[in-house]
Order: C-alpha cells, then structure tokens, then sequence
C-alpha cells in the first residue's frame, strides 16, 4: 500500500487486529496493509508474496477450505468469506476470519481486495461457502 493513506491505515488496522490485503490473481501477488508481524505475535515474518507462501502459515488441513473458496470467488464473484486455522510466530495457532471481493481492472485482470482478522465470537469449524 502506497500514498497518502497507507500509514494512518496501516496502523489503524494494527490497532484493530487486522490485516487488509490486495491480491492480483494474474501475478498472485499479495499487497499488505496493517503489521504482518504484529498479527503474527512473534519475531520477524516476512509478508508472503503470493498464495503458496502465505499458505504456508495455515493449518495444513484447512488450506482447501480457502482454495474453494478462492476459487468460488474467482468464478462466480461471491464474497469470500472463511476462517481457518492461522499459525503464529510463537508456534500457537488461531483462528481467523477472511473476508474478501472480487474487482476487475480496465484490462479485465481480477484483484481481490480483502481482510483477515481473528475470529469473533463462537468458534465455528473451518468452512468454505457452499
């Protein structure tokens, strides 16, 4: 995130717990918003960069979950909404939320813009939409 908005943005979402992202599918490229690190609880993480990479910090069996629901969104422009088992810095794992859109660019190139958060209220199983 660049420009006049980013810092005020980005540590408003820290504050908050959160973390906001913008995905270029064509690239799959990850844009950040908010403290990886912060949300991480622990050391250095670097910001994954695309899907495999951020992967990687999610429960392995929860990973399909969020591929449907990717794809879903991708196909059918649903809103993505699922949660998932998220792996901290310290080794702990969470719960969390993501929600996301989908937008299309002038060059007909998909971006999806989206939020991850720690999961509120009853803890539900991991889902995707159906």
């Amino acid at each position: 995130m660049t420009g006049l908005w980013a810092q005020p943005v980005s540590k408003a979402l820290s504050l908050n717990g959160m973390l906001a992202y913008v995905w270029r599918a064509k690239e799959d490229r990850f844009e950040w918003a908010g403290s990886f690190n912060a949300f991480m609880a622990a050391g250095q993480a670097n910001q994954p960069e695309n899907n495999e990479a951020f992967h990687l910090f999610l429960n392995p069996q929860h990973v399909p979950a969020r591929l449907s629901a990717l794809h879903a969104l991708l196909k059918n422009g649903d809103i993505l909404q699922v949660r998932y088992g998220f792996r901290r810095g310290d080794g702990s794992q969470t719960e969390v939320e993501e929600t996301a859109e989908l937008h299309t660019n002038e060059a007909g190139d998909q971006i999806v813009c989206g939020f991850i958060r720690q999961a509120q209220g009853e803890t539900k199983p991991v889902h995707a939409p159906a």
